[in-house]
């Protein structure tokens, strides 16, 4: 699993448990923490990574998840590891143990960088168009200026890497969900 998620570095990922501590994380999420390698990173929590007031504002979304709560494509202004602020497509769900509790959490983050953002305001104006607060000529004329050929392969490329980890994770959740994938399964044996 974890040479599939290194295989997308635009994707950071990362598992923790019922405590907010790291437990697993991809190669793209271990540099965005300025680390080496995953083993400085894990039994650490965000206190050990940010500042205080931002990582009790991640653990708090945390406490959500583990409490039951999905949380889905949440936009986040944070300072990578050299402390240049981005925005990130945030996603938490719970992980849920053989018995159905919830023993931790995994997430994904997205780096909205210009071609994402610029897919943001389409979305956007589609919400708009819908909602009838404003009219196709007043939105068609600044996104196709704004949008060039090479965003639009960009974005293309971005909702296939999409799909492939969705159909993924759909993977990853049957064999180990499944009564005959659920035998020998441990997190910190798959992190070997």
């Amino acid at each position: 699993m974890s040479a599939l998620l290194d295989a997308l570095p635009e994707l950071y990922f990362y598992a923790k448990d019922r405590y907010s501590r790291f437990v697993m994380a991809n190669a793209a999420e271990i540099e965005l923490l300025g680390l080496s390698s995953l083993e400085q990173m894990l039994g650490k929590s965000d206190r050990d990574f940010f500042e205080p007031a931002i990582a009790a504002l991640y653990i708090e979304e945390d406490r959500q998840v583990l409490a039951g709560e999905r949380i889905l494509n949440k936009k986040w202004m944070a300072p990578d590891a050299k402390g240049h602020i981005r925005w990130y497509l945030s996603s938490k769900i719970p992980l849920h143990g053989l018995d159905g509790s919830i023993v931790g959490l995994c997430g994904l983050l997205r780096d909205l960088r210009r071609s994402d953002l610029e897919q943001v305001r389409i979305n956007a104006a589609c919400r708009e168009l819908r909602q009838g607060t404003r009219s196709i000529s007043e939105i068609a004329l600044p996104i196709s200026a704004s949008t060039t050929s090479a965003t639009s392969r960009t974005l293309r490329q971005n909702r296939r890497g999409q799909r492939f980890l969705c159909a993924a994770m759909r993977r990853f959740r049957r064999r180990y969900h499944s009564p005959a994938g659920r035998k020998g399964f441990s997190p910190s044996a798959q992190m070997r």
